[in-house]
């Protein structure tokens, strides 16, 4: 059984609470900050996919070489998971597999890495 899963869908976790916020949003009326904020709390209640991003700084270049949907055990099966996504793809010594729950999360994570990575 793969532990990479497909992407699946960020808001499958719907809640009342979710819900009121999406209504929120769309009666409109909110500045862009506070359509982000009020996002970022939707994505927080319903996007809870696991999501696994592989960083590698081979040769002292700081790389995202994947961001990939998982199942939600993944990290207790890692050996698991990097044989299943070594048959694809190269390792490299300084290959890392981290974990975030929502792709929101593990986006902004990237983004900080290649901030300070540039």
């Amino acid at each position: 059984m793969s532990i990479i899963k497909d992407w699946g869908n960020a808001y499958t976790h719907r809640t009342p609470e979710s819900d009121a916020l999406m209504t929120k949003i769309r009666k409109g009326g909110l500045s862009s900050e506070e359509e982000e904020a009020l996002q970022q709390q939707i994505l927080d209640i319903t996007d809870t996919r696991r999501i696994c991003v592989v960083i590698s700084n081979e040769d002292n270049i700081a790389c995202i070489r994947h961001i990939f949907r998982v199942e939600d055990d993944a990290e207790q099966r890692l050996d698991e998971l990097k044989k299943e996504y070594y048959q694809d793809y190269a390792q490299l010594q300084t290959d890392k597999f981290i974990f975030f729950t929502g792709y929101h999360r593990a986006e902004a994570f990237c983004k900080r890495y290649k901030e300070q990575n540039i």
